[in-house]
């Protein structure tokens, strides 16, 4: 998996400076995929409103590829969407080595609920490709939790192959 000797980098709430640290081995409200390190929104309480966190890998070597995609282990509990729009949402984005967006949409975004891991993947667009890359996960959230309290989204075994 990507980053096991690399740091990533954590980018908490203002309001809640230690929501997105890792921990291990996770709280035991949390059931780990692995009893590995999840990353995730929360790992010791639900997520609140204006929940808006992100986790920047280190930078990816991807100069001598022409093809790849990152693949992931997911659990998300947030909430669902409305008519087709989401209020929370889980989602990648591209950056380049120096944390700046390559593309203008996610390759990756979801919400709702997911309660058990899940291998994801996304396809890295062609425009970032031979190239240096950071990948950014974000959570983002509303101002409120219209069915009750939930956990959020967690990651683990971030990694990028070739098709």
């Amino acid at each position: 998996p990507l980053g096991q000797a690399q740091r990533w980098t954590a980018t908490p709430p203002a309001s809640d400076p230690a929501s997105n640290r890792k921990c291990s081995p996770p709280p035991p409200r949390v059931i780990s995929r692995r009893n590995t390190r999840p990353s995730s929104t929360g790992l010791a309480k639900d997520y609140g409103g204006y929940t808006d966190v992100y986790l920047v890998s280190p930078v990816i070597d991807l100069t001598d590829l022409d093809n790849a995609r990152v693949e992931f282990w997911s659990y998300r509990d947030c909430e669902p969407a409305v008519e087709g729009e989401l209020y929370d949402w889980c989602q990648v984005m591209i950056l380049d080595e120096d944390g700046e967006y390559l593309v203008d949409n996610p390759i990756w975004l979801r919400g709702g609920e997911a309660k058990q891991w899940r291998l994801e993947k996304a396809k890295i667009p062609a425009q970032a490709l031979g190239q240096k890359i950071r990948l950014e996960f974000n959570f983002s959230s509303d101002g409120g939790q219209d069915i009750g309290p939930q956990a959020g989204w967690f990651i683990d075994d971030v990694a990028i192959t070739i098709k």
